[in-house]
């Protein structure tokens, strides 16, 4: 029957997911690494905590970040001029605008907070990957420091609607 299937699906998931998760667990166990498992089981190392608030979801956050793969090989970061485009990254937590892994752990921190985020492929870009770079079912790493947390993202002025005047005839 069709919820049997699912049933069978979900098992297989939790299998893949909690099996993922041990290349993971070893590194943190081989380098004795202090970590705490975000909602959906991304591995947070906190190098500095932040001070004041805990981010919130809508929240306009922005943020320093490298990811890595778990040997340590760069793919991406806004604070390594090498990958063209520095500069603080800004995006609204907690809405899918950035794998759930990266988002769930920027949403557990303070402002000034840096981190380190392990991220199962579960909860980076899954089995479709993000190609060229990064290989379905692969495993990261994100250096990620909370540089602001604002209430929500601050109006352009150039954002606002114009009201369109009718001629009169």
């Amino acid at each position: 029957s069709d919820s049997l299937a699912r049933l069978d699906e979900e098992k297989e998931r939790k299998a893949f997911v909690a099996n993922e998760s041990k290349a993971i667990e070893k590194i943190i166990a081989d380098k004795k690494i202090n970590t705490v498992k975000t909602p959906s089981g991304a591995y947070m190392e906190v190098i500095t905590a932040g001070t004041g608030p805990v981010a919130d979801t809508g929240n306009f956050v922005s943020v320093n970040y490298t990811g890595a793969f778990l040997n340590g090989e760069k793919f991406d970061s806004n604070v390594d001029s090498s990958f063209g485009h520095p500069g603080v990254y800004s995006y609204t937590a907690g809405v899918g605008e950035m794998i759930k892994g990266f988002d769930e752990a920027v949403l557990m921190c303070q402002k000034g907070a840096k981190i380190r985020v392990y991220v199962p492929s579960t909860l980076g870009y899954g089995s479709s990957g993000k190609p060229p770079k990064i290989k379905p079912n692969e495993h990261l790493m994100f250096d990620i420091e909370l540089v602001d947390i604002k209430d929500k993202m601050p109006q352009q002025p150039g954002n606002m609607p114009q009201i369109q005047v009718q001629p009169k005839n």
